[in-house]
């Protein structure tokens, strides 16, 4: 039996992915990261950035070698590598902060905003 991946198992991917497992499938889940870039952690969350680069990697190396154009995984080979230049030993959602230096700005959840008054 295939083994199938889930990308985002919040609400809606959960119960995907339980009703597949029930029908015998292997499941492995891929939830979302943008909790963890609010929340400003970039290290130790089992994503490690050059993991990924080596991924993207060997995915243009097949594509290259198909004849198929890859342009936007082509873009994000790029920022990977700009990721582990500039944080070598962090992990996957740490290229958010590359985009921040371009932007000049740094993404924050809501709880990191607000005021001293805000939190009583």
């Amino acid at each position: 039996m295939q083994h199938v991946g889930v990308v985002g198992v919040g609400d809606m991917g959960i119960g995907l992915a339980a009703n597949l497992i029930k029908a015998g499938y292997p499941v492995t889940g891929f939830d979302n990261c943008a909790s963890l870039i609010m929340q400003r952690r970039f290290r130790g969350t089992g994503s490690h950035i050059g993991t990924m680069y080596k991924d993207l990697c060997i995915s243009m190396d097949v594509a290259r070698a198909n004849g198929v154009p890859m342009f936007t995984a082509a873009a994000a080979k790029e920022l990977f590598q700009a990721g582990i230049a500039r944080f070598p030993g962090e992990d996957n959602q740490a290229i958010v902060k590359i985009l921040e230096e371009f932007a000049g700005i740094e993404v924050r959840g809501a709880e990191e905003l607000r005021g001293p008054e805000e939190e009583r």
